[in-house]
């Protein structure tokens, strides 16, 4: 495309003539090689690098855990509190979740797009989703629930990838400060900081570990 309309403007935009004809000569290349102009407001998946970016917000704002963060740079995504938070912020920080609306399957679809399944956009899919948005008073607990209803047919990990990558290079950045990444989930009655159990050790690369051990992680009685 780009070299057509290079050579197209070549041939009938030449400089000898007057700026609106080679406006409109301009137009017709361009036109007759992409279409015509789209007003609409088209949904463009955010690139790896600014979805990553994206996943680092959300770990901060959410002040993640140390250890949490740990695990997630080994791809391990254990199902906790922190963990439903933080997905629902990264759905809403790609324009892929809105409270009052649910989830955007439209958009979803678009980004996997590399594994295209018309299965997103299905009427049995948006009843899973419904259903289950509908299914507990934690809206976190929520949105992770039923993230559950594209994994059939959506990319393997995409989202964990970019929280994993997200995890790395929290680490890399701030492994000095330890204050702001102490884990806050052991402390005691007296103030004293326990330190938690070493993370079990990485899964292979190629695969993600997703723990259900039930509530480990800011518990409340």
């Amino acid at each position: 495309f780009d070299r057509r309309t290079r050579e197209c403007l070549e041939a009938r935009a030449p400089l000898c003539q007057d700026d609106c004809s080679r406006a409109y000569e301009a137009f017709l290349c361009y036109y007759h090689q992409y279409g015509n102009l789209r007003w609409s407001q088209e949904y463009i998946p955010l690139p790896h690098l600014e979805a990553v970016q994206a996943s680092i917000d959300c770990i901060n704002i959410l002040r993640i855990p140390r250890e949490l963060i740990e695990q997630y740079s080994r791809a391990i995504v254990p199902n906790v509190p922190e963990t439903q938070c933080l997905y629902r912020c990264q759905y809403l920080a790609e324009g892929l979740y809105d409270p009052q609306y649910g989830f955007n399957h439209t958009r979803f679809y678009i980004r996997h797009h590399d594994q295209p399944a018309r299965e997103f956009l299905s009427d049995e899919t948006r009843s899973c989703t419904e259903h289950a948005l509908r299914d507990s008073c934690d809206e976190c607990a929520r949105v992770y629930r039923a993230r559950k209803c594209f994994d059939s047919y959506s990319t393997p990990f995409f989202t964990s990838r970019i929280i994993q990558h997200a995890a790395q290079i929290i680490l890399g950045q701030r492994g000095c400060d330890e204050d702001e990444l102490k884990p806050r989930y052991n402390s005691i009655a007296s103030g004293s900081y326990v330190p938690a159990s070493h993370p079990p050790p990485p899964p292979p690369p190629s695969s993600y570990h997703v723990s259900d051990g039930g509530c480990k992680y800011n518990c409340k009685n």
